[in-house]
């Protein structure tokens, strides 16, 4: 039995910002992953993809740290334990994009060098599952089979800019993202000369993004908090989550927890983040006629 104490980006909050009574104790499955995930920076030679997601996933040994030998099952095993996902939604991820890469039996680039499975610099194939128009990255150019792994500094610091405050009550004024403002990235890149997406990397880019709100989001009413201490609190479907600057300035550029132990505070499930998807593609296209309307009037 592990004491759980109070952490609002972990296991110890209740999911609200409030603080979970130390004396109170509970079975975590989550706990001590400072010592058993530690970061550690990757190596020369090791692999890395265009992912910050996965790439943390390997800098903390929920994933090979090498990056290579990863498998359907690999997959699905790191994004439970590393981000709590729901089976059904850590499937979907893992083996659609096994079925998106087309790599014969799953089989990497270099098979005497992964063995059986692929690598996460595979997962850098442009258009397959990475494409064009990441807020972070670069577009790939024309005839690369690669896409950049490295971000590009000036996006990034584009998107740091993009943080609106919450509103309240529960993390009132704190700088952070929601879908709108995910959206209104995602229409300016899409919209930039030289992009090219199509209709289902879209889908993509807009998953990716839905599920660091499902991971990493808060209820800016408080919502989610959870009445029973000894429970963590439950996926609120389609609820208006943002996500902290702090998240991108620790995770998404440096590809590590935000802290040590850090711990997912719920489930994400597969309905949850279809849902923030959706909520994202419908302020995309209200976007879209918006511009479209400004530039006939």
């Amino acid at each position: 039995m592990e004491t759980v104490g109070g952490d609002t980006n972990g296991v110890p909050s209740d999911g609200g910002g409030s603080r979970i009574d130390k004396t109170k104790t509970l079975s975590c499955p989550y706990s001590k992953r400072s010592e058993e995930h530690p970061y550690i920076a990757p190596k020369e030679g090791d692999d890395r993809s265009p992912c910050p997601a996965l790439n943390t996933l390997a800098n903390h040994g929920f994933l090979p740290r090498n990056g290579r030998g990863l498998t359907a099952s690999v997959l699905i095993k790191g994004l439970q334990d590393g981000y709590r996902v729901s089976y059904p939604l850590a499937a979907f991820l893992a083996y659609g994009g096994v079925l998106l890469l087309g790599q014969v039996v799953g089989f990497g680039s270099d098979p005497s060098r992964d063995g059986v499975g692929f690598s996460l610099h595979d997962l850098a194939r442009h258009d397959r599952t990475e494409h064009d128009a990441s807020i972070t990255h670069p577009n790939t150019p024309a005839g690369d089979e690669y896409a950049p792994i490295k971000q590009e500094p000036a996006l990034f610091d584009a998107f740091v800019k993009e943080a609106r405050p919450a509103p309240g009550p529960s993390q009132e004024g704190v700088l952070s993202y929601g879908t709108e403002d995910i959206a209104r990235i995602r229409v300016r890149r899409e919209a930039e000369p030289g992009t090219r997406i199509d209709a289902v990397r879209q889908e993509i880019g807009r998953g990716e993004s839905a599920l660091v709100l499902g991971i990493f989001g808060f209820l800016p009413s408080g919502g989610n908090t959870s009445t029973d201490e000894a429970k963590l609190p439950e996926e609120i479907i389609g609820g208006p989550y943002r996500f902290p600057l702090s998240i991108v300035e620790s995770w998404w550029k440096e590809e590590r927890f935000p802290t040590p132990d850090w711990a997912p505070v719920r489930e994400t499930t597969l309905l949850g983040t279809l849902a923030l998807q959706g909520r994202m593609r419908k302020e995309m296209q209200s976007l879209r006629e918006k511009e479209s309307n400004y530039k006939f009037s």
